[in-house]
């Protein structure tokens, strides 16, 4: 199953209509139908790369204790599949470079 938050741009998303969906996912995750739990972890990656995994985490403390320990295993499963954030690279410095000589031409 494809998820379409792979495919959204993060600045597009509102982080509170997200965030306000986590509950559901995690429900979806203990449902008793295998479709709906197998699409719910399917989507949990990409709730994950736009929330992080600890507003996951902090969403899963709020649970009972059974679903707890079930919710938090698949976020643990998922965790490793995050990508890296990248490394904030400083812009190349624009330097002015002294202005080249210019040739001269020789009269023969």
């Amino acid at each position: 199953m494809f998820c379409i938050l792979f495919t959204v741009n993060a600045k597009v998303l509102n982080k509170d209509d997200v965030n306000a969906c986590v509950p559901h996912l995690l429900a979806a995750i203990e449902d008793r139908t295998a479709d709906v739990r197998k699409a719910a972890q399917d989507a949990t990656l990409g709730f994950m790369i736009h929330l992080g995994y600890e507003n996951m985490s902090r969403h899963a403390s709020k649970l009972k204790p059974a679903s707890k320990s079930i919710v938090q295993a698949q976020l643990d499963k998922v965790r490793p599949n995050l990508p890296t954030k990248p490394v904030a690279v400083a812009a190349p410095s624009i330097s002015h470079c002294p202005p080249r000589p210019q040739l001269q031409e020789s009269t023969n």
